[in-house]
């Protein structure tokens, strides 16, 4: 198979996965709702630092939604193969968040390299994932996981793009007392 082709295809299955069942709407939509509220808000008080006790949240909510991300994995009907895939996929992502969470409760990193490990962009980008690769809705192969790493890239530069867009509140507000 081709790489572009294939990369293609990957992005389209990563764009139609949430729509495969609407039982996952049950967990991506407070993930993607939460997700948007705190963009927005960090975006519109552009002053104010993530802080050591919303990292450590952070890190816990990941950790969290992945480990409810593999239940499904563990109820493979007798006969099936256990999906191996998805959960060498989701174990990362648990790890990462276990390495967080230790890093903001124990404050071993300064507070840059911390609130950047734990910022709500790839907290809940890999929550979705976890979602994703956990209910079966998103094959785990390395085009997908390419696909994932360049999408994050966009969802980022998105993410810069709207910080410098929107005004800031503090500045807004000042003016109108």
């Amino acid at each position: 198979m081709a790489f572009l082709p294939s990369l293609w295809h990957a992005f389209a299955e990563i764009f139609r996965a949430p729509f495969l069942g609407q039982h996952l709407w049950w967990q991506l939509g407070p993930v993607l709702v939460l997700w948007l509220i705190v963009e927005i808000y960090l975006d519109c008080h552009k002053g104010e630092r993530l802080g050591w006790n919303t990292a450590l949240g952070n890190a816990i909510s990941l950790f969290w939604i992945s480990l409810a991300a593999m239940q499904p994995l563990f109820t493979v009907p007798v006969g099936e193969s256990f999906p191996y895939g998805r959960f060498f996929a989701i174990l990362p992502i648990l790890a990462y968040a276990l390495f967080v969470g230790y890093v903001s409760f124990s404050h071993v990193f300064g507070e840059r390299v911390t609130y950047a490990l734990a910022y709500p962009t790839i907290v809940y980008y890999l929550c979705v994932f976890a979602i994703l690769w956990g209910n079966k809705a998103l094959d785990v192969n390395r085009y997908v996981l390419l696909a994932a790493a360049l999408l994050f890239g966009v969802v980022y530069g998105l993410r810069w793009l709207f910080f410098w867009l929107l005004p800031d509140a503090e500045g807004a507000f000042a003016g109108s007392g």
